[in-house]
C-alpha cells in the first residue's frame, strides 16, 4: 500500500509539472515534540498558473529519522502535503507569504507497526528573486500530526525550517 501511494505521488508530480507554475527543491529540518529532530529534503510544485497571487502547492519531503531514544529503529516520515499559499507583502525582489494545508504522512518504523496519518500545517515564507525565473526561498513551517506505533503514540507536532531554490516558467 505504501509503495502504491509513493508511486501515485510521483505520477501526480510529473503530470502537474507540465501544467506550468514553479518547481522548487529544498533542505528541511523538523523538530517533533515527542520524537527527535531530523534533517531531510523535499520538493514543492505550484499547481496554479504563473502570475496567480494565491497558489495551490503540492509538497513532498523525506525525513530519515524522527525517533528519539531508539538505537535500532528509525522513524522515517514522508509528508505529502497540499496547501494554499498567499502573499502578504510583494516587492520587486521579495515576496513574504503565509500558507495553510493538510498532509498525508507516510511512516515506517522498522520492525514496529506504525500507521500512516493525516495532519495539517501552517507556514511563513520569504522568496527572493535572483533573476527572471530563479528564486531562493526560506520557510518556517509548523506541522500537527501524531504517529501511532504498537502500544504507544508519538506527538510529531513541531517546527521545521525549509530553505531552497525554485524556478518558475
Amino acid at each position: 500500500m505504501k509503495q502504491r501511494m509513493r508511486m501515485a505521488t510521483l505520477w501526480i508530480l510529473f503530470a502537474t509539472a507540465a501544467h506550468g507554475g514553479d518547481l522548487g527543491g529544498y533542505w528541511a529540518t523538523w523538530k517533533a515534540a515527542d520524537a527527535g529532530e531530523s534533517d531531510g529534503y523535499g520538493v514543492k510544485l505550484a499547481l496554479t498558473e504563473q502570475g496567480s497571487d494565491t497558489r495551490i502547492e503540492l509538497r513532498g519531503s523525506f525525513f530519515a529519522d524522527l525517533a528519539r531514544d531508539t538505537d535500532t529503529e528509525e522513524l522515517q516520515v514522508i509528508p505529502i502535503e497540499l496547501g494554499t499559499r498567499f502573499p502578504i507583502v510583494q516587492e520587486d525582489a521579495l515576496t513574504a507569504y503565509l500558507g495553510l494545508g493538510a498532509g498525508y504522512y507516510l511512516m515506517d518504523f522498522g520492525a514496529r507497526a506504525v500507521t500512516d496519518e493525516f495532519g495539517y500545517y501552517g507556514l511563513f515564507g520569504l522568496e527572493f528573486r535572483l533573476g527572471k525565473t530563479l528564486f531562493l526561498f526560506g520557510e518556517i513551517q509548523y506541522r500537527v500530526v501524531e504517529a501511532h506505533s504498537d502500544d504507544e503514540a508519538f506527538d510529531l507536532d513541531g517546527l521545521g525550517i525549509n530553505a531552497g531554490v525554485a524556478t518558475k516558467w
